[in-house]
């Protein structure tokens, strides 16, 4: 019997707690105020002299051609599309005809673009070195006066994540959440939502080749690295970031156990202050003086580093855990065709049955030959293929949860032959029929072909 999960009750109880960036906790909103009459009478004597730039510009690009550092820099290429851009513009009027560039966003734009020429010239031309740089100095204040900046208030670091609805039952009875939509190309990351491992794997045995079980590195396969997690107690943010492939940052916790499996422990707190000691970071080799500014310094370099950022969240592990478990048990299903002399004609035939009537539902290849169970926790219903459904999801039966059951898409190792099961087999019928009899659970259950 699988184990109830008093999470699945209520939407908005499962949820997990990431991080900001500091840097954009703090972020201020710069905005351009528009440009008023003050405005322009105070720069007219800068705007005369940007029209005679205007006119050196289109005299230089003629006699030399566009400078050549803007093919290697991708800023300056933009700022010479954008000169482009107004080419017909610049032929028609220049900046003396002020009433032709009529927002701030046009100026400020016109305005990087001249940096740019400016900083060239001034290496360029050394005997005109003074008024290019005068001429800097004025765009630059008359930029700081367009430019407003508004104070708002730091975002919170800590974000509360409410993982979406979606919830699979593994083979073993773990947890399994896509994060958006199985084997989808847009909905989700495309590992943690199977796409890619499915589609690896329909792939392989499509060229009669056979598949082994992914490995998490060279040293670890997924099975012995779910192992690891689950006696540890913590996941890593490798593990989740493999799984998830957010943009926030893990909650890391650094612990002296942490530490002392990195054998950095002793250099850290146990040396005197004034001792140089050489720590080896992976294949970083740090030499440091054991003064507070860096051994701080040092302890941050470790809670930056992703493969020993460790997480003890509860529904993070359950998350990890769970695509860990659902990873093995895609490649364990498979893994029967491997001793097929049909590998291409089986796989094709358990895809297109199981996508018959949606052609991107892989969820259907998950539940009808991988044997995940779909658990809808808003309309308190499970959906199965796994016959033994009755027994197996008795506690959730008992709290009121609908049991649906659909014939499997099963590979028959004797026959070398995929087919989907007959639920009007005679030994099937009598064990429903006996089911059905002794079951006395709160919800419906409903078997295709058999009661509906």
């Amino acid at each position: 019997m699988f184990p109830y999960y008093k999470m699945l009750e209520n939407a908005s109880d499962f949820c997990i707690y990431l991080l900001r960036d500091a840097f954009d906790c703090n972020r201020d909103l710069k905005v351009l105020k528009e440009m008023d009459e003050d405005f322009l009478k105070k720069y007219q004597g800068l705007f005369i002299k940007l029209n005679f730039l205007e006119r050196f510009i289109e005299s230089h690009d003629e006699k030399f051609g566009v400078p050549p550092f803007c093919q290697d820099t991708w800023t300056m290429y933009e700022m010479f599309s954008y000169k482009d851009e107004l080419k017909q513009e610049r032929l028609e009027c220049g900046l003396e005809e002020i009433k032709f560039i009529t927002d701030s966003y046009s100026l400020t734009r016109k305005f990087k673009e001249y940096e740019v020429y400016l900083n060239f010239f001034i290496e360029f031309y050394p005997q005109d070195n003074a008024f290019f740089k005068k001429l800097q100095k004025e765009m630059k204040e008359c930029l700081s006066e367009l430019k407003k900046v508004i104070q708002i208030p730091p975002k919170s670091r800590v974000i509360k994540k409410v993982i979406p609805e979606g919830w699979y039952m593994t083979t073993n009875g773990s947890l399994y959440n896509p994060n958006g939509i199985v084997g989808y190309d847009v909905k989700g990351h495309k590992d943690g939502n199977l796409k890619n491992d499915l589609d690896l794997i329909r792939e392989k045995l499509k060229k009669n080749e056979a598949i082994t079980m992914r490995y998490f590195d060279k040293q670890e396969s997924y099975i012995d690295h779910l192992k690891k997690i689950k006696k540890a107690g913590w996941s890593s943010e490798m593990d989740f970031q493999l799984y998830a492939n957010f943009i926030y940052d893990f909650n890391p916790v650094l612990t002296r156990e942490l530490l002392e499996e990195k054998n950095m422990s002793n250099q850290i707190f146990d040396l005197p202050e004034e001792e140089f000691i050489t720590l080896l970071l992976g294949r970083t080799k740090k030499t440091i003086i054991r003064k507070f500014q860096e051994r701080e310094y040092f302890l941050q370099f470790v809670k930056s580093n992703m493969e020993i950022k460790r997480s003890y969240q509860s529904n993070i592990n359950t998350l990890v855990i769970g695509y860990f478990e659902a990873v093995v048990s895609i490649y364990k299903a498979f893994s029967k065709l491997n001793e097929s002399k049909k590998k291409k004609e089986n796989v094709e035939k358990i895809y297109s049955e199981c996508l018959k009537f949606y052609k991107n539902r892989y969820e259907e290849v998950l539940m009808r030959f991988c044997g995940f169970s779909k658990i809808e926790r808003s309309e308190k219903k499970i959906t199965t293929a796994r016959l033994n459904g009755i027994q197996l999801f008795k506690a959730y039966l008992e709290k009121g949860f609908d049991l649906y059951i659909i014939p499997p898409v099963v590979y028959d190792k004797y026959l070398d032959d995929v087919n989907v099961c007959d639920m009007h087999l005679f030994i099937l019928e009598h064990y429903f029929s006996d089911e059905l009899k002794e079951y006395k659970g709160k919800g419906r259950v409903l078997i295709q072909d058999i009661n509906c």
